[in-house]
């Protein structure tokens, strides 16, 4: 049994569920948040969520950039549209 975060301070607990349907519940808080118009948002999923999250952001048009792993989680931030390109000086000579 784990906390899963609904929102910032909000951590809920389902005992006697199994992990997957943790994993359900983590995927439906990201994709509701996604659906309401998030721009950006941060969450901490298990790792084991991670590549569906990442499947449902890029279908509903968020990129998804991994920023900490510990143990069994991954936290990862989610922004809408296209990352903004990054800008490098280069020298020429």
């Amino acid at each position: 049994m784990r906390k899963i975060e609904l929102v910032e301070g909000l951590r809920v607990r389902f005992p006697g569920r199994s992990s997957e349907f943790d994993e359900g519940v983590e995927i439906g808080v990201l994709a509701a948040l996604m659906s309401i118009g998030e721009r950006a948002f941060s969450r901490r999923v298990a790792v084991n969520s991670a590549a569906q999250a990442r499947s449902v952001a890029e279908a509903l048009g968020y990129t998804v950039a991994l920023e900490d792993t510990d143990g069994g989680w991954v936290e990862l931030s989610f922004s809408y549209g296209k990352p903004k390109p990054v800008l490098r000086l280069v020298h020429s000579r």
